[in-house]
């Protein structure tokens, strides 16, 4: 899966509100995503974007990728 075919995939997702898939350099991608609770978050986490790298992971990734979560005290919309 390439990150372009990801947002396809989070479309299908209405409680993914942001989704960002990015590289930080020419073998280092991450993924940022923002929803609005936490039981958005686990349909994410359980979503086709999470099952596809889960699934061909291992096929395009060095190493198994880390789910960070984090807070956000504010923002704008």
């Amino acid at each position: 899966m390439r990150l372009t075919d990801g947002k396809s995939l989070v479309d299908a997702e209405p409680g993914t509100l942001a989704w960002f898939g990015f590289r930080l350099g020419p073998s280092s991608v991450r993924i940022f995503d923002a929803v609005e609770t936490e039981e958005d978050h686990e349909a994410h986490l359980q979503g086709q974007v999470c099952r596809q790298i889960e699934l061909r992971g291992d096929e395009r990734l060095a190493v198994p990728p880390t789910i960070t979560p984090v807070g956000l005290p504010a923002a704008k919309h």
